[in-house]
């Protein structure tokens, strides 16, 4: 969880997971992230905090199995081609089926982006421009909200932002 004194929200956010049955590994694609106002949100004597997180995560885990599984299926199809090398072939899918992000979580993730853009262009961090390059590499929404918020950046004259805009490219490529 995270609190927004500005904003006085409250953002919670949680991994969705999914385990691969064939191989037993556990993936992480992406985080589910849902921001409520402070005062709406009941806060009980042991420190819980009663919202409709857990209903929504639950909702959310399920659409994003149902949509890994569709990937799988997909790799596994496309992965099957012998005319194709197996690096190109990867390639190929990953810009086939890139995720989107669903136009109402938009403006989440365009908030929890620009918080990440602004403290890495301030102090740098390895540790942070993995976080912001991962997300834009498996998530051609994410990617499209970060370069605007470092194309607004540029705009306003900061050479940071167009260092940083060209190492996420690079990366993703």
């Amino acid at each position: 969880m995270f609190l927004d004194v500005e904003s006085t929200t409250i953002t919670m956010m949680a991994k969705l997971v999914f385990e691969d049955k064939e191989t037993n590994e556990m993936v992480m694609d992406r985080m589910f992230y849902k921001t409520y106002p402070v005062d709406i949100l009941i806060i009980n004597l042991d420190g819980t905090i009663e919202s409709d997180f857990d209903e929504s995560y639950k909702a959310e885990s399920l659409n994003f199995i149902e949509e890994y599984k569709e990937k799988l299926n997909l790799e596994k199809k496309f992965g099957m081609d012998k005319n194709i090398d197996s690096t190109r072939n990867t390639e190929r899918y990953k810009k086939m089926y890139r995720n989107e992000i669903k136009p109402e979580s938009r403006s989440i993730y365009c908030g929890i982006y620009k918080d990440l853009v602004h403290k890495i262009l301030q102090n740098y961090t390895e540790d942070q421009f993995k976080i912001i390059s991962s997300g834009c590499s498996n998530n051609i929404s994410v990617y499209q909200i970060v370069k605007e918020i470092l194309d607004e950046e540029m705009n306003k004259g900061n050479i940071r932002a167009k260092t940083m805009l060209n190492k996420i490219t690079e990366f993703i490529k």
